[in-house]
């Protein structure tokens, strides 16, 4: 299972990427913080459908071997799948 088709059934506000509180100095500021990411688990799992599906949408496929192009849109590709993905993992 990749990681963009694993689901989330709450946050892990412990494990999470610390960029989330790379702002907060002092820990009433990361207790805040983690507070606020904790009570947005709605919008964090509606984001990550969307990527997934984003992701899925943009394999390629067996038709696109015919483009005369084609190292270069899998080029671009690669880039934006990889991109979904550390998305993906920052999300908490």
């Amino acid at each position: 299972m990749s990681e963009l088709t694993k689901t989330v059934d709450a946050l892990d506000t412990d494990n999470m990427d610390s960029r989330w509180l790379s702002e907060d100095t002092t820990e009433a500021e990361k207790e805040n913080t983690r507070r606020v990411l904790k009570n947005s688990t709605i919008q964090f799992r509606l984001l990550k459908k969307i990527l997934e599906s984003e992701f899925k949408s943009k394999q390629i496929q067996p038709t696109d071997f015919d483009n005369p192009n084609f190292d270069q849109k899998r080029i671009y590709l690669e880039g934006y799948l990889r991109a979904l993905q550390v998305i993906y993992k920052i999300l908490p």
